[in-house]
């Protein structure tokens, strides 16, 4: 594996963690209480870490839907590649 390759999987993998810990951190504490501080604990990286990944809280938020958008979109993908998807 090429160095290169091995950084983006890990910046990507950071990312994953943060973004785990900060939608377990809203849901126990509610999102306005919720701490940088105490999400990047969880995870084990420095507060910059975070913000090199969300530049605020809302940013998390932001990804939260993004994702289930791209859940929709899939899904409705699927449905019409079903065979007899598509005839009235």
């Amino acid at each position: 594996m090429r160095l290169a390759s091995r950084r983006q999987t890990q910046r990507l993998e950071t990312r994953a963690r943060l973004f785990q810990a900060a939608i377990e951190e809203f849901r126990r504490v509610g999102f306005d209480a919720a701490q940088i501080d105490d999400i990047v604990e969880a995870v084990g990286v420095a507060r910059g870490t975070f913000y090199f990944h969300f530049p605020t809280k809302d940013h998390v938020l932001i990804e939260l839907q993004r994702r289930g958008q791209e859940s929709v979109v899939e899904r409705l993908a699927s449905i019409r590649s079903e065979p007899g998807a598509g005839s009235v």
